[in-house]
């Protein structure tokens, strides 16, 4: 039974690459031009409505990705396949000149069970970075008294397959880790009357990370959990291709060329209270030395991040309910953070507000 169920969870991991096609484009944003894009930094799954907090959350019927500790808490009999979806709405301000955007698409798949009494695993893909930005500016072109119109356009990504292990220590105590493969490409182009200069950079790459929880009951009916994170840096290889064009003709193409995109360390604490899944009250913080790095291209600097995010869950009556409503479990999150970017010396800040809701069937209550 234990290798069917290994061999199962292999056969969903198969099942999941082709996801790979549809990680990308969830954002635009003018700041994804800029190193490797906008770094997605939460679980964009059930704990979206909760702003992603989740580094201490536990929960037998829901996959948490922000912490492989949290695995062990899977149900025994149950196998959990988990499609997430979201939509962002974005507004930008630069020089008094607003622009607004929206954007939908699929931001995770997952899968995960419990293989032994004290060992669980997980898989999950979904993007680790997105690229999608159009950026116009009025130039003079060499030789010309008059400004030409320069667009740039950029698109794709990073995306992450993780295999997750989580292991049961004491009754207390979890410790888990990932086993991460990065992939993806970004292409990146600028555009001045008929003439076309394109840029193509894949990568891969293998990372691992950890996590831990520590969780306690408190009186009856509470229960209090602590959670850990943190990833060690890396360098980030790509090959990158470069064409450039008059209309549809290819001018020119040029030899391929190596460079490299350091990802720094990473830590993160989170703290949770629940009183089953009725109410449930979290808060994390994450840092990532991104100081540490200088983006490959154009030898810009950047600036350490810092997030910290809260959310709230409760279900009005999860035992006695008489409607349907009533067992359906109500979200709402706050986060700040800051951008890894510095432009200009200024140091983009992020606000977000979500919400979000967990559907159950009357089997589960």
């Amino acid at each position: 039974m234990k290798i069917n169920r290994v061999t199962g969870l292999i056969a969903i991991t198969l099942l999941l690459i082709p996801g790979s096609l549809f990680a990308q484009e969830f954002s635009v944003s003018p700041y994804s031009q800029f190193g490797i894009g906008d770094i997605q930094m939460s679980d964009g799954g059930r704990l979206a409505g909760m702003a992603g907090t989740g580094i201490s959350l536990r929960g037998g019927r829901f996959l948490n990705t922000n912490n492989p500790a949290a695995l062990t808490s899977l149900d025994s009999v149950t196998f959990l396949f988990d499609v997430a979806a979201s939509g962002k709405g974005s507004r930008f301000t630069s020089g008094g000149v607003y622009e607004r955007s929206f954007n939908a698409n699929f931001t995770k798949i997952s899968a995960g069970m419990r293989v032994t009494p004290w060992w669980s695993m997980g898989v999950y893909i979904q993007p680790y970075s997105t690229v999608s930005y159009k950026v116009e500016q009025n130039e003079y072109g060499e030789g010309s008294s008059s400004k030409d119109k320069t667009v740039f356009l950029g698109s794709g990504g990073i995306s992450k397959f993780t295999i997750s292990n989580g292991a049961k220590i004491s009754d207390h105590l979890s410790l888990g880790f990932n086993t991460t493969f990065l992939f993806g490409g970004i292409e990146r182009s600028a555009e001045c009357l008929d003439y076309i200069m394109k840029e193509n950079s894949r990568a891969t790459k293998i990372v691992f990370d950890f996590g831990l929880q520590y969780y306690t009951n408190i009186g009856k009916d509470y229960e209090l959990s602590l959670g850990l994170i943190g990833g060690y840096p890396f360098n980030l290889n790509f090959d990158n291709r470069h064409q450039s064009f008059n209309g549809s003709t290819l001018l020119q193409e040029y030899g391929k060329t190596d460079t490299h995109f350091t990802i720094p360390e990473y830590y993160g604490a989170g703290i949770s209270l629940s009183k089953g899944a009725g109410l449930i009250l979290a808060a994390d913080y994450r840092f990532q030395k991104w100081s540490r790095t200088t983006d490959f291209s154009n030898g810009r600097s950047f600036r350490d991040t810092h997030k910290v995010n809260a959310g709230i869950a409760f279900i009005p009556n999860e035992l006695y309910a008489s409607t349907y409503y009533e067992i359906i479990q109500y979200q709402l999150g706050i986060s700040v953070s800051n951008s890894y970017l510095n432009l200009k010396g200024s140091n983009p800040i992020n606000y977000e507000i979500n919400a979000g809701v967990g559907l159950h069937s009357r089997e589960d209550h």
